[in-house]
């Protein structure tokens, strides 16, 4: 499976990036040291030279392990297989398959540490231009259809409606998409006929196409919620205000950022009402780095439950 952007890009991370290593922690008290916050929580992230993660790990303190997911690819650099590992699920193993034009048909899945354990397989359908028009999830051995995840394009290939059907042929979710000129995501509708529920999303940009507001309305078209957005001139989110439906502030954070010599952010601080809540430390290695071979110390304390194979 490849991607349409790469994990750095989505992660808006700038060059060739071998791994990086962030912590997040808690202020208690104003004038607060590093050393004294508490840490919240941990991610780490190693990917190779094409930008694509080969680990990704997130805990949310010293001692719980949210997940761990680690990725191989092929020599084409199509992703082959992906192993994610949680309290929830256990060790999930998915192992994708491609014709000889190298799109993806299949998608495999167990979980290898369960015998007998529940399987299940994926299938893939594209049109034309190689854009996935149809997904069927059927339950293993048996190759019972579990459901069925259909999508609709416009001239253009962008996705404008998503829905998905259950083995009986009834609908439970449907989600429509409308686009700009410049084909931004300006609205997105959800309809969730299993709950009876509905959501409208809209989306506005400014000049350099950053997001700057988000509203969601409910099926009346009421305002449920507003939220402004500022933005440095490089996309990074400085402030953020959320409004109930009456314009009231429900709730309003600032962000500061100090950036290495790339242009990526390695301390962001996160203040609520003057005060800093909360500081994000990230180390970022590049490849060709003189310690780019200088892995975390996996024996460390911030590291309990995280095993790297």
């Amino acid at each position: 499976m490849i991607k349409e952007r790469s994990d750095l890009e989505i992660s808006r991370l700038i060059g060739k990036i071998k791994y990086s290593e962030s912590k997040t922690y808690l202020y208690k008290k104003k004038y607060e040291t590093i050393e004294e916050c508490k840490l919240e929580s941990y991610i780490f992230g190693s990917f190779n030279k094409e930008g694509y993660y080969l680990i990704h790990i997130h805990k949310s303190n010293d001692s719980i392990l949210d997940y761990k997911k680690t990725f191989k690819y092929n020599y084409k650099g199509s992703l082959i297989e992906e192993n994610n590992y949680s309290l929830i699920y256990g060790h999930v193993r998915y192992k994708f398959k491609y014709n000889s034009k190298g799109v993806l048909i299949q998608c495999d899945d167990c979980h290898p540490d369960i015998i007998n354990s529940n399987k299940s397989k994926t299938t893939y359908k594209y049109d034309e231009k190689g854009k996935i028009i149809e997904l069927n999830n059927y339950n293993m051995p048996n190759e019972d259809l579990d459901f069925t995840i259909k999508y609709e394009r416009n001239s253009k290939g962008y996705l404008i409606e998503k829905s998905l059907y259950l083995s009986d042929g009834s609908l439970e979710r449907n989600y429509v998409f409308k686009y700009d000129s410049k084909g931004n995501l300006i609205e997105k509708n959800k309809y969730n006929y299993e709950h009876g529920s509905y959501e409208h999303l809209q989306y506005i940009y400014d000049s350099q196409l950053f997001l700057i507001e988000k509203n969601s309305y409910n099926l009346d078209g009421f305002l449920l919620e507003k939220i402004i957005y500022k933005r440095d001139n490089i996309g990074n989110l400085i402030e953020k205000i959320s409004h109930d439906s009456y314009g009231k502030i429900i709730e309003k954070f600032n962000y500061k950022y100090e950036f290495d010599d790339k242009n990526n952010w390695i301390i962001k601080f996160i203040i609520q009402r003057g005060k800093r809540k909360k500081v994000e430390i990230r180390k970022i290695v590049y490849y060709g780095d003189k310690d780019e071979n200088d892995y975390p110390d996996w024996d460390s304390p911030s590291y309990n439950g995280i095993e790297i194979q």
